[in-house]
């Protein structure tokens, strides 16, 4: 019984928490790229990162989105200028990053065999400032 109570509790204050983050200064703009990103044809899932590095004195920024797509491979580039416009449309920080990363994978699995093929896009803040397409 009192593992269970544990339990309970866990998931309540993990709800909660989960609750806040989305709806946070600093992570909720994120949660919805996601959101908006995992609504395009042939996407399965995607998920953001927000990077820092420290180079040589420099410090640089970038959004880096990762998505599991289902698509033809012909059309990757189309879907990174999509995931770009998406982005930069609906996300009121976006500007505040010097890069924006996109890596498309794409594979199966069939439980005895995978294979997975990565593509990616990064783009500096000058190469993206006006939206694909405008």
């Amino acid at each position: 019984m009192f593992i269970l109570g544990s339990l309970l509790i866990g998931a309540v204050v993990a709800s909660l928490f989960s609750g806040r983050l989305k709806k946070s200064e600093i992570f909720g703009h994120m949660f919805e790229d996601i959101r908006l990103i995992e609504g395009l044809p042939g996407v399965q899932s995607a998920g953001i990162q927000d990077w820092t590095n420290w180079s040589r004195g420099e410090k640089t920024h970038t959004l880096a989105v990762n998505v599991l797509w289902a698509g033809d491979k012909n059309k990757q580039d189309e879907l990174a200028a999509q995931i770009t416009q998406l982005v930069l449309q609906n996300d009121p920080k976006a500007r505040d990053y010097d890069f924006l990363n996109i890596v498309i994978t794409r594979g199966y699995s069939l439980g005895i065999a995978q294979a997975h093929v990565s593509q990616g896009y990064k783009h500096s803040r000058a190469e993206w400032t006006t939206p694909p397409n405008q």
